[in-house]
């Protein structure tokens, strides 16, 4: 069965869940590790502010590309499979980081390829992971599933900062040993990945229906005669054979894509949620929270702790989402806005008060994490996992993942020269309005998807009206505006 655990029902799908998750752990602990331990890598490879933006970019940027190649990964080897490849590049990445020698002529660009290993791991990953959880958890808790993956992203960061203030306060600015750590938890990936199903939906998708069946009886409260298993598998095997009627072998490309006006939706939303994720400046906290801290008036020591107290409150706005099932409960939309506005607010204050009070710039800083821990952080991935139909399924996710990872890319080394060169209060002024922009596009263009079928979340998109499929989620498309899906491979899955 591609390798498995022998739980059942519930307890079984949130542990498969919780271990695919761990892969966000390493994202999560490369991020946080950055903050400070790449201010020690400065002084101590003696790079200058370009070599530094670079060296922190490098990863998102090849993540970026590792994100789209994450599709043929996907199509081919499977969920799994890219998850334990994704694995396998970061523990080598991490070690090639811990290997750099001091004051040496290379030692950039050692570091430089350990980070691009990273990055392809990083890339990989945040593409399969979320559609592996999607594919396996049911409806009424994918939401919150899917939300654990940031949960342990933000766990990653605070582990990462913990280290890096133990060691400034030990006096060491040992970054071989933060860096490298990273090592450790790739490790760990790979053993849990090991141990796990592949996902039902591909297997199906290949024609191992079986199998399939086999893993679905395993994470599903089934009824003695395994009514909700079957009536699933159904929904699965019926729409891959409505794709596999209507397409024949193309490559990924954007014309093909476009040519579904309904997939073409799902994407433009998918896509502009990652990209917004980005734009509202999670990142120029998380990669320089540090001398962010010490511009603003706070010692080493106070800097390194308060990236510490960052990592923790956007996790306490994570756990409610994950802890009270927010995004389930409430809904992805209700969620998301108040999450985005309430984000722009604190962007706003942080911007206000920066040359007033440190103490309450520092409290808006505090506020903007734990708001987008609650929503912006989430809800994004949790999206984009279930709008788009099986057979384009890792092709969308890629193209979002990609977009998301080159916006943070750019994000990371355009902070250090535009904070020079227009200041820190109106370059956060100019996210917090980038913010509040994206939440209205959110009340206009995002349908509700919790609790639905993940076979059926499509059928939001199908609507030529955004706002009428908005309120009536399952409205039927119009004859002539439902489109041509684009075209996929015989497997059924691109």
């Amino acid at each position: 069965m591609g390798g498995g655990a022998d739980l059942d029902g519930h307890g079984s799908v949130n542990a498969i869940s919780a271990a695919a998750a761990w892969s966000f752990f390493l994202f999560g602990y490369d991020t946080g590790v950055v903050s400070t331990a790449m201010t020690w890598t400065k002084h101590s490879l003696g790079l200058n502010n370009v070599q530094y933006e670079v060296a922190i970019g490098v990863t998102t940027c090849v993540a970026g590309f590792a994100a789209l190649g994450a599709r043929t990964s996907n199509a081919y080897v499977g969920r799994r499979g890219t998850v334990l490849l994704a694995s396998a590049c970061f523990f080598l990445g991490a070690l090639v980081v811990g290997s750099v020698p001091d004051n040496d002529a290379g030692g950039f660009y050692l570091l430089c390829l350990g980070r691009v290993g990273i990055g392809l791991g990083c890339g990989l990953a945040t593409v399969t992971v979320p559609v592996y959880i999607a594919e396996v958890a049911p409806p009424e808790t994918r939401g919150t599933l899917i939300a654990m993956e940031i949960f342990f992203t933000v766990l990653g960061q605070l582990f990462s900062c913990v280290v890096n203030a133990a060691l400034e306060t030990a006096g060491s600015t040992d970054w071989r040993l933060s860096m490298g750590g990273a090592a450790a938890p790739a490790a760990v990936l790979f053993g849990l990945f090991s141990f796990l199903p592949e996902s039902p939906r591909w297997l199906a998708a290949k024609g191992r229906t079986l199998e399939a069946r086999l893993v679905l009886a395993r994470v599903r409260d089934a009824d003695s005669d395994g009514e909700r298993v079957d009536r699933e598998l159904k929904a699965i095997e019926a729409e891959i054979a409505a794709a596999r009627d209507e397409m024949a072998i193309l490559p990924l490309a954007a014309h093909a894509y476009a040519s579904s006006k309904p997939l073409f939706r799902a994407m433009v939303v998918g896509c502009g949620l990652m990209v917004l994720q980005q734009l509202a400046g999670i990142n120029t906290i998380m990669y320089y929270s540090t001398v962010i801290f010490e511009k603003v008036g706070f010692s080493n020591l106070q800097s390194a702790w308060l990236a510490c107290c960052c990592a923790a409150m956007q996790g306490l706005g994570i756990a409610c989402v994950v802890g009270f099932s927010w995004a389930d409960v409430h809904g992805r939309r209700k969620v998301l806005i108040a999450s985005t506005l309430l984000v722009a607010l604190s962007l706003y204050g942080f911007a206000a008060f920066y040359d007033v009070s440190i103490w309450t710039a520092c409290a808006c800083i505090m506020l903007y994490l734990f708001f987008f821990g609650a929503g912006l952080a989430p809800v994004p991935w949790a999206v984009n996992a279930e709008i788009y139909p099986l057979y384009a399924r890792s092709g969308a996710m890629a193209l979002a993942c990609f977009l998301c990872w080159e916006t943070n890319f750019l994000i990371s080394v355009t902070y250090l020269t535009l904070s020079n060169a227009l200041g820190v209060p109106l370059l956060f002024s100019i996210y917090g309005t980038i913010t509040l922009a994206g939440a209205a596009c959110v009340y206009v263009y995002l349908p509700e998807t919790a609790g639905k079928p993940i076979e059926e979340v499509f059928a939001a998109f199908k609507h030529p009206n955004v706002i009428a499929a908005r309120e009536n989620f399952l409205s039927s498309a119009t004859a002539d505006d439902a489109g041509l899906a684009p075209q996929a491979p015989a497997g059924g899955v691109i």
